[in-house]
Order: C-alpha cells, then sequence, then structure tokens
C-alpha cells in the first residue's frame, strides 16, 4: 500500500506539470481526470484520474475561496460549479480545461451572496441545488451556465440538511447529524417558494451522523457516508452502500421506515482510514468507491474496491486500495460520462 501511495505522488508531481498542450494561440488545452475535489482549508480544486492506481494523475487549480464545499462539472459544457462558503454564493469556472495546471481562476460567474452555511450541491446541467444549513435550512434552486448563475427558488425544510443528490426529479437528502434520509418525489415540480415537507424520511441502520450521498442510477445502489463521533480521534467513520435501494425503500415505507443493517454492506474499521468521510462517489467502470476524507492527515481522498462479501458477513475493514493527501478535503463530484 506505501509502495503505490509514495510512487503515485511522484508521478502526479510529474503530471501536473506536463499534462497541458499550450494551442496555436497560447491558451490551454489541460487534459482533466473525472474526480472533482473541493477544499474549505486552502484555495484550491484538484482534479484525479484514478483509473490506473499505478499511475494516478492529477491537476490543481487555484480558486477564489479558502472554504469550498459541494462540486459539480459539466464536462459537455467544460464548467465547474463550486459552493463557496468564504462568499456565501455558487460560483462557476467557465472553460476549465482552457486552463494550464497550477493557474488561478477567477469566477465566470456568481450567484447572489445568500447562502449561510453551504453544503452540498446537485444538478442535471440546467439548475442546481444547493443545501444550505443554518439557523434556517434551504434548498436554494438556481438556473445555471457559465456566464449567469440566477435564484430561481428557494424552499425551507424544518431539519439541518447535509447534502443533496438530484436524480429525475427526486432529490435524496441527508439530515445533518442524524441517521436518517429524506426524499422529495417530485420536487423539480415545485415553483412556488415555501416550506417543503419530505414524501418519505427512512433511517438508515447503523449510521451515527449522516453526511454525504451518491445514487447510481442504472445501478438502483446509494452509497452514504457516516462521520460517527464528530470528536473523536480515531477511524469510526464508514460508507453504507444500500443495493437495490428502491424496493429497500419501499419496504421501510411499509414496515419500520428504517433500513436494517442486514440490506447494507459496510465499510468500516480502523483499516479504512475513515475518521470524518464528508462525500462519496461511485466510480461504476472501474467498480470503485472514492471518498473525500476530511480529518485524517487534514483531508485524504481514498479510493476502495467495491467489497465483495462472503457468508454472513455484513461489513468489510478494508484497507484503501489508493490514498493521497488533499488538505481541506471536501465536496467530491465524478463525472461518470468520462
Amino acid at each position: 500500500m506505501k509502495k503505490i501511495h509514495s510512487l503515485s505522488i511522484i508521478v502526479v508531481s510529474i503530471w501536473v506539470f506536463s499534462a497541458c498542450n499550450p494551442t496555436s494561440d497560447d491558451t490551454f488545452n489541460t487534459e482533466l481526470g473525472n474526480v472533482f475535489v473541493s477544499s474549505n482549508t486552502q484555495a484550491s480544486v484538484s482534479v484525479f484520474d484514478f483509473s490506473d492506481l499505478e499511475n494516478v494523475q492529477r491537476v490543481d487549480f487555484v480558486t477564489s475561496t479558502n472554504d469550498a464545499e459541494g462540486i459539480y462539472y459539466d464536462s459537455g459544457k467544460d464548467v465547474l460549479y463550486q459552493v463557496d462558503r468564504e462568499h456565501n454564493r455558487l460560483n462557476a469556472f467557465a472553460g476549465l480545461s482552457n486552463n494550464a495546471p497550477g493557474s488561478g481562476m477567477l469566477p465566470s460567474a456568481i450567484s447572489v451572496s445568500n447562502l449561510t452555511n453551504g453544503k452540498g450541491i446537485t444538478s442535471d446541467g440546467n439548475i442546481a441545488v444547493v443545501a444550505d444549513s443554518g439557523a434556517q435550512n434551504r434548498f436554494y434552486v438556481y438556473d445555471i451556465s457559465g456566464r449567469a448563475i440566477s435564484l430561481r427558488n428557494a424552499f425551507m425544510v424544518d431539519f439541518p440538511i447535509w447534502d443533496v443528490e438530484l436524480s429525475g426529479s427526486t432529490l435524496y437528502v441527508s439530515e445533518s447529524g442524524s441517521d436518517s434520509l429524506a426524499i422529495f418525489n417530485t420536487f423539480l415540480s415545485n415553483e412556488t417558494n415555501g416550506t417543503l415537507s419530505p414524501d418519505v424520511k427512512i433511517s438508515i441502520e447503523g449510521i451515527e451522523t449522516m453526511r454525504g450521498l451518491h445514487y447510481s442510477v442504472e445501478d438502483d445502489v446509494m452509497l452514504i457516508t457516516d462521520v460517527a463521533d464528530i470528536s473523536a480521534d480515531s477511524a469510526d467513520g464508514g460508507i453504507h452502500i444500500i443495493e437495490n435501494f428502491n424496493a429497500k425503500v419501499s419496504v421501510a415505507v411499509q414496515e419500520e421506515r428504517a433500513i436494517p443493517v442486514s440490506d447494507q454492506i459496510r465499510i468500516l474499521g480502523e483499516n479504512t482510514e475513515l475518521q470524518n468521510p464528508g462525500d462519496v462517489a461511485f466510480d461504476k467502470m472501474n467498480n470503485r468507491i472514492i471518498v473525500s476524507e476530511r480529518t485524517n492527515n487534514g483531508g485524504l481522498v481514498l479510493v476502495f474496491a467495491y467489497p465483495q462479501l462472503e457468508g454472513n458477513q455484513i461489513s468489510v475493514n478494508a484497507f484503501p486500495l489508493f490514498s493521497v493527501q488533499n488538505p481541506g478535503s471536501s465536496g467530491i463530484f465524478i463525472d461518470s460520462e468520462n
């Protein structure tokens, strides 16, 4: 494990300075990976290519905020969106690949500064939904492009929120500080500002403090991170994987309104390096799970093999396939198109 990590850092360092090609008009065409990571301690966006773990590639860009959370990249339009907690807004960076590695970027578009404690972001490419958790908990819905961000709606909810995941018109929401997952079945049909109530709220057994979400529509798999005891100085966090998710939600609604541990696959234990895993992504092509770990070693990005359980096993204390330092690691997004 250490051998891979050490080798990868060397390769990453070389690649950062060689992975862009100046064009005839002196602009750049930077080769980007498909995993995008924010930081809430430094002004940077990191882009990784984990397809070959013996030769991990990384590009870093300097941004305009030292405190960012949710992140989304539209590969078709080459626009990056980032929740800027320092300035309480949503930023857009158009033409991301036209920037040289290590260069500074200013936003090409910004929203009004209406956020108070911005967290997760989700998007269908035309609108973005941002979770804002503070004295009042809100979803802000924006019309987005690389050149303009305009507020469409603001909806209040009566519980603290952290991450959001849009699938069609359905919005999945993690309730901060609890084991509860809220589901809004026709979220995008709401057009009038006001207070919303979830259509379904279920408990995910075994979770103590829910954080990041990732839902794979094609596989009907939900991934959820749990930071457990936030103050604990140990690897007590975990990843909860729920296969056949919709069927299990239907059963939960009819019965105990909870998905039991026996209906989950979990990655947890000292080997995992998971202390406060803030966000998660599923790399379907390589059958891997990628996690943004906020606390351990100041911030890490971790790559795990998708667990293969044996017998009555319901959890694995797995070592990461790859671990790389990323100070302040917060929001994570994987571009499944690339």
